[in-house]
C-alpha cells in the first residue's frame, strides 16, 4: 500500500492550510474545539461551495463568553448549503481531512493567533500526511456519527447562557449547558457486504466513491480497530485475528462448531441480533454477509456445504483438512 508522505510546518499555517482545503474535490472534514467566525470564513474563502463541509467543534458556556469561540459559524450553514456544524464534549483534537487523501494534523485551532493572521501569533506546529491515515479517518467518521449537530435552538440557548454569564469566570452552575444526548445510529457488524474490497478501502478510501461503502468500510475498521501501515497479506491475517474481539462473532463461531443449516443460523440472527428486530429477510442478508466474511479471512476454519437445496455452515472439524 501507498507509504505517507509527512511534512510538518509551523510558519505561514493560515496559508498552507488554506491551500490544501481548497484542492477538496467532494468533502472537507474539520475537527476543532475553537472556531472564529471571521476566521472560518477567511480559511475557506476559495473552497469550492459544492463541497460537504462538516465542522466538529465544542461549545462551553465560558469560552462563548470568554470569545474563543463563535456560535455564529451556525449562519455560514445557511450561506453554503452543504456545510453542517456538530458538537462534541471534550473535544480536543484539531485535525482537517481533504477528500480522504489529505491529513492536515496538529495544534491550530481555528482562530487568527493560531493560524498566524494576528499581530500577535501563538506558536503552532502542523503535519501534512498524504495519503490520510485510515485511522484518522475512522476517527472523524465516529466522532461525526456521535455528535450533535446544532441547531438554531441550540445556538441561542449556549449564545444567551454566555452573554448572561460574561464577567463570571467560569461562569455559574446554573449558566452552564449541556448537549442533548445524540441519536446514536447503530451498525452491524460486518457492514460492508464485499469482504474483498475492504483492504482497497483500508488503503485508498480516496477512491471509495459510494457514499454506503465507504460508511460501511469506516465502520468496519473501526470496530476492528485496524493499525495504519498493513501490506495486503498482513491486513488479511490481522482481519482473521481481530474478527473474534467483536462479540457477536466470537457467538456465532461457538454457534456453528457444530455446523448448522441456513434457517438455523437465520433464527440465530433474528435472536441474537436486536438491531434487526427480528425480521427474517435483514436477518438473512446479515448471516449471508457475516459467513462471506468467515469465508474470505478464515478460509480454513470453514466449511460450507450445499446438500439437498439447503445450506450448511459451521467450523471445520479439527481433523479434516
Amino acid at each position: 500500500m501507498s507509504k505517507h508522505d509527512t511534512r510538518f510546518f509551523w510558519e505561514g499555517i493560515g496559508e498552507t492550510l488554506g491551500f490544501h482545503l481548497e484542492s477538496g474535490k467532494e468533502r472537507i472534514t474539520i475537527l476543532a474545539p475553537y472556531v472564529k467566525r471571521p476566521t472560518l470564513e477567511r480559511l475557506l474563502l476559495n473552497v469550492n461551495t459544492s463541497l460537504q463541509i462538516d465542522v466538529i467543534t465544542r461549545w462551553e458556556v465560558d469560552e462563548i463568553a470568554a470569545g474563543v469561540s463563535d456560535t455564529s459559524i451556525l449562519e455560514l450553514a445557511k450561506q453554503w448549503q452543504r456545510l453542517r456544524v456538530f458538537l462534541a464534549d471534550r473535544l480536543h483534537a484539531k485535525l482537517y481531512l481533504i477528500d480522504d487523501r489529505i491529513a492536515c494534523l496538529g495544534s491550530a485551532n481555528i482562530t487568527n493567533a493560531a493560524l498566524g493572521w494576528s499581530e500577535v501569533a501563538n506558536v503552532e506546529v502542523m503535519a501534512i500526511i498524504n495519503p490520510a491515515p485510515v485511522s484518522l479517518l475512522v476517527l472523524a467518521h465516529r466522532l461525526l456519527s456521535n455528535a450533535v449537530e446544532a441547531t438554531e435552538d441550540l445556538r441561542k440557548t449556549f449564545q444567551d447562557a454566555a452573554d448572561l454569564g460574561k464577567g463570571y469566570l467560569p461562569p455559574p452552575a446554573f449558566h452552564r449547558v449541556s448537549l442533548p444526548f445524540p441519536k446514536r445510529v447503530k451498525t452491524l457488524f460486518p457492514s460492508m457486504r464485499s469482504p474483498e474490497k475492504l483492504f482497497s478501502a483500508y488503503s485508498e478510501m480516496y477512491n471509495v466513491h459510494s457514499k454506503e461503502e465507504r460508511q460501511a468500510a469506516l465502520n468496519d475498521l473501526g470496530r476492528l480497530a485496524m493499525p495504519d501501515g498493513l501490506e495486503e497479506g498482513e491486513f488479511l491475517r490481522e482481519v482473521g485475528s481481530r474478527l473474534f474481539r467483536v462479540p457477536e462473532v466470537a457467538d456465532f463461531d461457538a454457534f456453528v462448531i457444530k455446523p448448522k443449516r441456513f434457517g438455523e443460523l437465520t433464527n440465530w440472527a433474528k435472536e441474537r441480533m436486536s438491531d434487526l428486530q427480528g425480521e427474517h429477510k435483514a436477518s438473512q442478508r446479515y448471516v449471508q454477509c457475516l459467513i462471506r466474511w468467515l469465508r474470505y479471512f478464515l478460509p480454513s476454519r470453514y466449511i460450507l456445504a450445499e446438500p439437498k437445496y439447503s445450506e450448511i455452515f459451521g467450523r471445520r472439524p479439527i481433523n479434516q483438512p
